[in-house]
């Protein structure tokens, strides 16, 4: 029987340490790169998988909390667009931020009743949120309406004040509805049997809503106007 040379013995011994230690070397090497590779590839899948383009705008869907908002940026310019100017990207000299707590892509399911024109507003005179005086209460009214009242005055440049509806007489609330409405721009927010926007007249607006959900409504009205304003741009 031949017998093995001690210089083999410990040659065999020290290739065999050098194999574990290279696979033991290959092992951490693999998860180095399968941790950088989740570093960098999990944050743009999450970002991929949470955004989406609607209405020209890329939305994000983001969370404060447990709450879950659709964020964006709408562009702003100081030039005026009309029908025969459209808006580059030259000509944006500011972002208007905006989260909403509705999918937009979802509040598309809401009947509206507007002309092609699309929402216009008496931008001289106070536009009016009018709401009616015997609204439900409802977690989301103080928000829809603070809401709607920012997005028109900070996005809009326009000038809001409230009023109530549906109520003959009053002597501590301004009594506004679509019937003297000449001179202002009035946006009716009543309780009804389902959820819709309705242009009652030239520049009044219905916003109804069934079982409190008067955001929905709200953050429909703000998605036509952005709708119809991103209509300008060519980016």
């Amino acid at each position: 029987m031949k017998k093995e040379n001690k210089n083999e013995v410990g040659f065999k011994k020290e290739s065999s340490v050098k194999e574990k230690q290279n696979k033991q070397v290959k092992i951490i090497l693999i998860i180095i790169i399968l941790i950088l590779g989740s570093v960098i590839i999990v944050p743009f899948l999450i970002k991929y998988f949470n955004s989406f383009d609607y209405i020209g705008l890329k939305f994000e869907k983001t969370k404060i909390g447990k709450i879950k908002f659709f964020s964006t940026k709408i562009p702003l310019t100081k030039k005026v667009p009309s029908k025969d100017s459209f808006v580059s990207l030259k000509d944006v000299t500011d972002y208007y931020d905006i989260k909403f707590r509705n999918d937009p892509r979802e509040l598309e399911k809401i009947f509206t009743n507007v002309s092609e024109e699309g929402i216009k507003f008496i931008k001289n005179n106070p536009v009016y949120i009018s709401i009616y005086y015997d609204v439900p209460i409802c977690e989301d009214n103080l928000i829809s309406v603070v809401g709607l009242t920012d997005f028109l005055e900070r996005f809009g440049g326009l000038y809001v004040k409230g009023a109530i509806n549906g109520k003959e007489n009053s002597s501590d609330n301004l009594i506004i509805d679509c019937k003297n409405s000449t001179f202002n721009t009035v946006i009716i927010v009543k309780n009804n049997s389902e959820t819709s926007i309705n242009q009652k007249s030239k520049n009044c607006y219905e916003l109804n809503y069934r079982d409190c959900e008067i955001l929905k409504a709200t953050e429909k009205f703000e998605i036509m106007i952005i709708k119809k304003y991103m209509e300008y741009f060519k980016i």
